[in-house]
């Protein structure tokens, strides 16, 4: 159940980043990781992605060719997320390309259906929340 509510917010967030009204823009990321980006790839196999699937050989070998096509390396396939979307979900670095020049690269790829900086995400309580939070520990301290 756990992995579940992981999944499910792994995918909220990265619907946010993917499929954002004007597509991802580099500028509306305040923090990055330069040389870095979260590509969804097509799945081009003819069944459901799996655990299994994903692990193949067949199939790591087609994430490192997209990867390469862009200078780049999968550093790391999102499994879970990957399995219950069907589509690739990828860490791809570069150390020649900066964080634009990668997604540029990636983007020109017809198997990349999206390319995004691997943002930093920090979550901020709404400033209520932070005085109605002060209230409930002095309120429990009493």
């Amino acid at each position: 159940m756990q992995e579940r509510k992981i999944c499910a917010l792994l995918v909220i967030m990265a619907s946010l980043v993917f499929f954002a009204p004007n597509g991802p823009a580099l500028a509306a990321y305040d923090e990055y990781i330069e040389g870095e980006a979260i590509v969804l790839l097509k799945n081009i196999s003819k069944t459901a992605l799996t655990e299994d699937s994903l692990a193949g050989d067949a199939m790591r070998e087609y994430v490192s060719e997209e990867a390469g096509k862009a200078d780049a390396v999968a550093a790391y396939i999102y499994v879970t997320l990957s399995v219950e979307t069907d589509e690739i979900f990828v860490l791809m670095k570069s150390d020649s390309l900066s964080t634009d020049e990668l997604i540029e690269r990636l983007n020109m790829n017809p198997n990349v259906i999206s390319a995004s900086p691997n943002a930093i995400f920090r979550v901020n309580p709404i400033p209520d929340e932070i005085e109605k939070s002060a209230e409930l520990s002095t309120t429990e301290a009493d």
